[in-house]
């Protein structure tokens, strides 16, 4: 039986294609359709681990340290969740998204891994947090992947919300579609359009809330996926405009 088990597990790994693995896979065994499930909430299927290690590596090279408070924004199943609860200090990582499954999804991970000492906060919320926050800021504010899935009028709520999140030297990351790209206004995933921001219209809208923003080049610079056409997304940075 395990010799059996072992030649399926080859024939998998020599299957060309990682959504195709998983989709063959998840079928036979357990343990990747409960990962097939959760790849599905956040795309692409087959890459979690790889963009996992690319969220908390990305936060901590800018900065990120065990004792500062985190909002993850549109935190999905903990794809980077789960990393920044490990890493983080207990009662230190936020988590919100619009999505009640996803909270769900997230919790059972939580719960999976042990990590319930750690505290982690997870909310879900239609207005980035300004109902559940209540008087809360956060050292660092990250929004993977999800900028581009918001409309200027649900900028500007972010914004709003970023001007009361963040502490007096926190920081917010969030990425915009970067180019070259395939990506159009009239692409859709997972029922969310695309928006395709410019700096110069996020400046004009920080501006009103007194936020500055800063382009830190593509995401791939930060570890993205080489094979994931979304590398070349731009990664930004969010402060609080400086006292004259």
């Amino acid at each position: 039986m395990l010799g059996k088990v072992v030649r399926y597990l080859k024939w998998i790994r020599s299957i060309n294609g990682r959504h195709r693995r998983m989709e063959i896979g998840r079928r036979f065994l357990p343990s990747l359709r409960r990962q097939y499930e959760l790849d599905v909430m956040v795309g692409p299927i087959g890459y979690w681990r790889e963009l996992q290690r690319y969220q908390i590596g990305a936060l901590q090279r800018l900065g990120l340290q065990p004792g500062h408070r985190l909002l993850d924004i549109g935190c999905g199943p903990l794809q980077g969740g789960l990393a920044f609860v490990r890493y983080l200090d207990a009662g230190r990582y936020t988590g919100i998204d619009v999505k009640p499954s996803a909270i769900a999804a997230g919790w059972q991970q939580i719960e999976r891994a042990g990590l319930q000492t750690k505290r982690p906060q997870l909310f879900v919320s239609d207005c980035f947090g300004r109902d559940e926050l209540a008087g809360q800021q956060y050292d660092h504010v990250w929004c993977s992947q999800m900028l581009y899935h918001l409309d200027a009028s649900q900028v500007d709520a972010l914004f709003a919300q970023l001007a009361a999140r963040l502490a007096p030297h926190g920081r917010f990351h969030g990425d915009i579609i970067g180019y070259p790209n395939e990506v159009t206004e009239h692409s859709h995933w997972g029922g969310f359009r695309f928006h395709l921001h410019t700096l110069d219209s996020l400046r004009q809208i920080a501006g009103r809330h007194d936020l500055t923003v800063r382009d830190l080049g593509p995401i791939e610079a930060f570890g993205y996926p080489q094979d994931i056409a979304l590398r070349t997304n731009r990664l930004l940075e969010i402060t609080r405009v400086s006292p004259a």
